[in-house]
């Protein structure tokens, strides 16, 4: 039987799930504004934080985890000691703090941003905080990457840290075409997707 305290709580996860969806359509409304008034390159730094934003809004469903920016690792290698090892966003169990999974984000997936999701993996899976349990996510809005390199780089990525990335696309609209931008557009979220992602959370 379903007690009132499930009721309650799924209540609680649809309204602010769907309050994250609001916070994206609202940022990806005022995106057109950022262009209008600092150019493309503001607007496109703008459209990351958007991926962001969305990122902390649906870990904050869940409140056995936390997401975090600058949540610095150390890394050693040979004696060379790195103490500013990051991804865009760590996710961390609130309990006891451990690192459970660590996700890189950008508008849209392309090679470069993939190889370089996967280089950062790499450097932070040699960080002792990093246990076999950790999960590795790509998480963007949309994709312009073959499956052909997607793969490779997935083989990549299995290779050196013995585990494949989770990759996330988050719009409705999967293919990027470089002519429609989304501060222009203003690409809806497949919801679907956004379910996937808060599931996948919520088995970490």
């Amino acid at each position: 039987m379903t007690t009132n305290s499930a009721i309650d709580n799924y209540r609680f996860a649809a309204a602010n799930l769907q309050s994250a969806i609001e916070n994206y359509q609202s940022a990806v409304a005022n995106l057109q504004v950022v262009y209008d008034k600092k150019g493309a390159r503001a607007c496109a730094a703008a459209s990351g934080d958007v991926f962001e934003n969305l990122i902390d809004d649906l870990i904050s469903l869940n409140p056995d985890y936390k997401s975090l920016k600058n949540d610095y690792l150390t890394v050693e290698l040979d004696g060379n000691v790195m103490d500013n090892v990051q991804v865009d966003r760590h996710i961390r169990r609130v309990s006891d703090n451990c690192l459970r999974a660590v996700i890189e984000s950008k508008t849209y997936l392309d090679s470069p941003f993939c190889k370089r999701a996967v280089v950062d993996f790499i450097e932070v899976c040699s960080s002792n905080q990093v246990d076999a349990n950790t999960q590795l996510v790509v998480f963007a809005g949309q994709s312009c990457i073959s499956q052909k390199t997607l793969n490779y780089y997935q083989a990549f990525c299995k290779k050196y840290t013995g585990r494949n990335f989770n990759l996330f696309l988050v719009n409705e609209e999967k293919k990027r075409n470089s002519k429609k931008p989304i501060y222009k557009h203003k690409f809806t979220l497949d919801e679907q997707e956004i379910v996937r992602f808060n599931n996948f959370i919520n088995s970490l």
